[in-house]
């Protein structure tokens, strides 16, 4: 199976340096019609093909045209290869009209916006290429024609040719059933701020309404209980306690009871609004 791999890659390679052969002996119609046969082989869905195989792709196609006087389809070409890595560099050797008509393709993708892909939090049963590039955790691509690619855990690669910015759904893309959090566009995992502060207060809130209402139970166990079997025992046993010692037990005790009620309900209304705040957060960085 390696030797087979390393065949195909010799092989490619030396359709490349064919090609560039042609071009720098002015065979520049038999180059494009090489290279427009071999197209296919860019969007073949079985076909893990490096982003530097795509890019001399695109540049040698548009040398070719250029050198064939079709200025038109060579920015065109040269376009497809800016979009995939935007800081390529000049080919050598343009002459002063290929040298401007690169540089209007340079422009025309200087002018396009660019969209961060962020690649979903569990990603380590995959791997993530676009153009050909094995993507880690993020990327900024170009707006425009991409081709995306997944290994799956089976080792099975998948494929989809995607007019970026797009929803790109990974796990459906391998056969598997949609998760939200694995659900990656241009926006959505481009976290808005003010959902994240929605969140992180929603947070402290469930945090501060857990901690009361543990501190009303302790409270309630502490120094509510004792209070009240104090007031039974003075009900049951009258001539312990003087009017002013039953008076001061029973103030005592509604002190206690309101400020322990009072720590609870604070509690439960923290919680419902943590909550709230955290479902809100969630809701506004689903995806579009």
């Amino acid at each position: 199976m390696l030797f087979i791999f390393v065949l195909i890659g010799n092989l490619l390679a030396g359709d490349v340096g064919d090609i560039e052969d042609m071009i720098a002996d002015g065979q520049h119609r038999k180059a494009i019609e090489a290279l427009n046969r071999h197209s296919g082989r860019l969007e073949n869905p079985k076909i893990l093909l490096s982003r530097q195989e795509r890019l001399h792709h695109w540049l040698n196609l548009g040398m070719a045209y250029m050198g064939d006087d079709q200025s038109g389809k060579a920015i065109r070409a040269w376009e497809k290869a800016l979009v995939i890595d935007p800081e390529v560099g000049m080919p050598a050797g343009l002459d002063a009209d290929s040298a401007a008509s690169w540089l209007q393709a340079r422009k025309r993708v200087d002018d396009l916006s660019s969209f961060p892909l962020i690649l979903p939090e569990n990603t380590h049963f995959f791997d993530h290429y676009v153009d050909g590039l094995l993507i880690k955790t993020s990327v900024s691509l170009k707006k425009g024609s991409h081709f995306f690619q997944i290994r799956c855990g089976n080792g099975g690669l998948k494929s989809k040719k995607v007019q970026w910015p797009a929803s790109i759904s990974w796990r459906e893309m391998c056969g598997l059933p949609p998760v939200a959090l694995l659900h990656t566009t241009h926006s959505t995992l481009a976290r808005d701020p003010e959902a994240a502060k929605r969140r992180l207060l929603g947070v402290a809130l469930l945090t501060a309404g857990s901690a009361m209402l543990l501190t009303a139970a302790g409270m309630h166990q502490l120094w509510l209980s004792p209070l009240h079997e104090e007031i039974l025992t003075a009900r049951l046993n009258p001539a312990k306690l003087n009017r002013e010692e039953g008076d001061a037990l029973t103030t005592s005790f509604i002190a206690a009871q309101s400020f322990t009620l009072s720590v609870a309900v604070g509690g439960v209304i923290s919680l419902g609004v943590g909550g709230a705040m955290q479902w809100s957060g969630g809701e506004s960085s689903q995806p579009d």
